[in-house]
Order: C-alpha cells, then structure tokens, then sequence
C-alpha cells in the first residue's frame, strides 16, 4: 500500500538482519525515496530470504536492499500495513521469486544518480539529489519511479502553483563517455489528466523519463 512516509535518520546504525526483521527493497532513494518494506523470513552466510512472496516474479534482479524502520502498523481486517521508511543500503537483491526474494549483503547495487537544480528569479534556488536502481529487469518500472520523483521535486521547489514556462537544460550520462544533452521549453497548458497550473513541469519530467526508459531498454 502506498504511502507517505517519515524521512531517514542517517545516525541510525545499521542493524543485523534476523527473521522478522524489516527489510526495503529500494528503487529511489537519496531527497525522495520510494521503496517497498517487507519482513526477513531467512538469514544465513550473508544472505537473507525476504517477503514470502514475490515482488513482481521477474527472476533475476539487480535492487538495492536496505535495513527498514517501522514507525506504525495500521491494523486491518482486509489487509493490515505498515508505515515504514528504509535506512541505509546494505545490499542486493539478486532473486525474485514466487517464494520470495534472496538477497546478498556483499553485493552493492548498481544505482543512477540523478540531480536536479530549480532556478526561478522568485526564490532561492533549489536542489535535489538521488538515485535511482539501475536495473534492466525494471526498465520499463524505474523510469515510472523517477519520473514521480522529478514531479514531486519540481512541485515542491516551487512558491504556488499558479502558469507558468520551464526552461529545461540538462543532460544524460552514458557509461561509455557519450551525453544525451537536454535543452527545451514548457508552457503550462490543460492536459489530460493534469490542470494547466504545473502542467509544464510535467511535461518536461516526462521528456526526460521517456528519454531515460529509450536508453535502459
């Protein structure tokens, strides 16, 4: 279920995992954070057996996994849930299984770092940093995630919601030296699902999630 969750204490130390131990697999974190919390089933030789179920049944994976705190369970009859936030990443998860997921604390993750800067004459200029699981089983899920990460930050960074035009600039990184260099702009205008106020933030998040899906596939 999800849900808005308390930000990371990065003076907590991280923990040893056991059965019945809060466990996150991670797909963003860093300034905004989406992960999904489950329970330790299994520990042993530095590997743990996690959920009791499958995440998505992909098979082999490649996503961060981290030790989760738990600040509240919301009881219910139809499905209980917990509010819950991930602390610092201590490995990978390797497996997605029917059974479960298998993950190994010696294995770091591969992760794309992401930064945003929001420059407006208004107010004070705003930054975000964090990264995103890098992951070709999920290439067509993480990008989904980082564009809620880029919209959430571009709303957040701004004083009102009123019109506005975006300009955006940035750039790609490839691992083999190459950058896909980004340089457009938006007007707000009424889109579907979306009212015109914020709409060009939208639209240049989804420029750069569309072009971040084309190269992960």
């Amino acid at each position: 279920t999800p849900v808005v969750a308390g930000g990371r204490n990065a003076a907590e130390a991280e923990r040893q995992f056991q059965p019945g131990s809060a466990v996150s697999v991670v797909f963003v974190n860093g300034d905004l954070s989406i992960e999904a919390t489950g329970t330790v089933t299994a520990v042993g030789n530095n590997k743990i057996l996690a959920f009791g179920h499958q995440l998505f049944n992909f098979g082999p994976i490649s996503l961060p996994l981290a030790a989760a705190k738990i600040y509240a369970t919301l009881p219910s009859m139809m499905q209980s849930s917990k509010v819950a936030t991930a602390l610092e990443v201590v490995g990978t998860f390797l497996q997605d299984r029917l059974s479960g997921a298998l993950g190994d604390l010696t294995v770091q993750p591969r992760m794309i770092p992401v930064h945003l800067q929001a420059e407006s004459p208004f107010h004070a200029n705003t930054e975000f940093n964090f990264k995103v699981a890098n992951d070709p089983a999920f290439n067509n899920l993480l990008p989904f995630y980082m564009r809620t990460a880029h919209i959430q930050a571009a709303y957040s960074a701004r004083l009102a919601g009123e019109q506005n035009t975006s300009h955006l600039t940035g750039a790609i990184y490839l691992s083999d030296g190459r950058a896909i260099l980004l340089d457009d702009l938006f007007a707000s205008r009424q889109t579907f699902g979306f009212l015109a106020s914020g709409a060009d933030a939208v639209s240049a998040t989804d420029l750069v999630t569309t072009i971040l899906g084309t190269v992960m596939i």
